[in-house]
């Protein structure tokens, strides 16, 4: 009898052993996990790159042309353009034309009227939508470029504020 005494009595002890480790273990576990963020704020506009080629900006019947390149991992949804001129303060439009969207390694050139009146509202929500063709002759002293991108399908577009471009010298070379 005390040999099959023997197995029960370990196989108890190894139960209330276990139990005893799991009873430490779980609750600090648990308080651990509860400290872990789940939904960490990823900075998808890290991965946002665009590159101005500045030595081929130029001006054509009020027109700027900007040439523009995504050196990025994302496709540039849209992009946003704070415009300021010698005539008009800064005001912000909504670039959605032929060049947009823009994948990553394809450049294009953005074509902006210089004399249009856009909104000065920076909300970054809604803009008016920006207008090529030509126009007067205003003359630019300084063009904010921001990027928009939609990393994911899921996802809504966000824009990337710390990835703007800003242009301030030699806009105003004849094309």
């Amino acid at each position: 009898m005390k040999r099959g005494i023997s197995p029960i009595v370990s196989w108890v002890l190894i139960v209330a052993f276990a139990i005893s480790i799991a009873m430490i273990v779980i609750p600090t576990l648990i308080d651990r996990v509860k400290d872990w963020d789940f939904d960490p704020d990823i900075n998808y506009c890290e991965d946002v790159s665009l590159s101005v080629d500045v030595e081929n900006i130029c001006v054509a019947n009020g027109e700027l042309k900007i040439p523009i390149t995504n050196n990025g991992d994302f496709t540039i949804q849209k992009l946003t353009i704070g415009i300021t001129t010698d005539v008009l303060a800064e005001q912000w439009c909504e670039y959605i034309s032929g060049a947009i969207p823009l994948p990553p390694s394809v450049g294009s050139d953005l074509l902006l009227r210089l004399d249009k009146k856009y909104s000065f509202d920076i909300t970054l929500e809604d803009f008016v939508d920006c207008v090529s063709g030509a126009g007067a002759n205003d003359a630019a002293s300084k063009i904010e470029i921001v990027p928009w991108i939609k990393p994911d399908p899921e996802l809504e577009i966000m824009h990337c504020d710390d990835r703007k471009i800003i242009l301030s010298n030699d806009l105003n070379t004849p094309c």
